[in-house]
């Protein structure tokens, strides 16, 4: 199933309860990336995984943390690839904001990347343990 924010929103919302998973995208530095996403989470509660890959100038993991917290309760994967200029928390304190922050990985952005922040990419990577 291809979603897409960017299109006209239906005049009434339209939940997806058997959708489990789910990659977004959110490119070229969007400044409401943020909202976007919870807005698309809230209409599928039954994710459990999921792939976000972002472009961003400033990347907040409170903020990210609290979305997946309260939107995904049934989130079991995450894989996350974060493109951003700047980071502004301390590399080895990710962990603390959410359980699948995990597995991280800091590399600097090369040309097949293909997003033009000219920052660093940060991988997340994290499954719940059964």
């Amino acid at each position: 199933m291809l979603v897409s924010i960017y299109a006209k929103a239906p005049t009434k919302p339209v939940q997806h309860f058997n959708l489990k998973r789910l990659d977004v995208s959110f490119i070229r530095q969007d400044p409401d990336w943020i909202e976007k996403f919870d807005q698309l989470l809230s209409l599928l509660p039954n994710v459990k995984r999921l792939f976000l890959d972002i472009c961003v100038i400033r990347i907040d993991f409170d903020q990210l943390s609290r979305i997946l917290n309260q939107r995904l309760v049934h989130l079991y994967s995450l894989k996350c690839e974060i493109h951003a200029i700047a980071i502004p928390i301390r590399f080895n304190n990710i962990q603390r904001y959410h359980p699948l922050f995990e597995n991280i990985d800091l590399e600097d952005i090369d040309e097949d990347d293909g997003c033009q922040c000219g920052g660093l990419k940060l991988c997340l990577n994290g499954k719940r343990k059964e």
